[in-house]
């Protein structure tokens, strides 16, 4: 996540033009629905620990993790 952009990383062999538009929108209803977050910052090797583990490989530094409140 940056200044200008951020990108959503997917873990799948194949993906349809529905999928993409689906997780596209569906961070915008989200964040639309004004849910609490818990947000917190945790060093790279606590990230890797995390399950699953979401460290991008040329991160340094620490991580800032944001937990939306009943999303799962």
């Amino acid at each position: 996540m940056g200044e200008e952009s951020c990108t959503i990383d997917l873990e799948t062999s194949a993906l349809s033009a529905a999928q993409a538009q689906k997780a596209r929108c569906w961070p915008i209803e989200i964040i639309a629905e004004d849910r609490p977050i818990t947000i917190s910052f945790v060093s790279l090797d606590q990230a890797r620990q995390l399950e699953p583990a979401q460290a991008a490989p040329k991160q340094t530094g620490d991580l800032r993790l944001i937990d939306i409140t009943d999303l799962i």
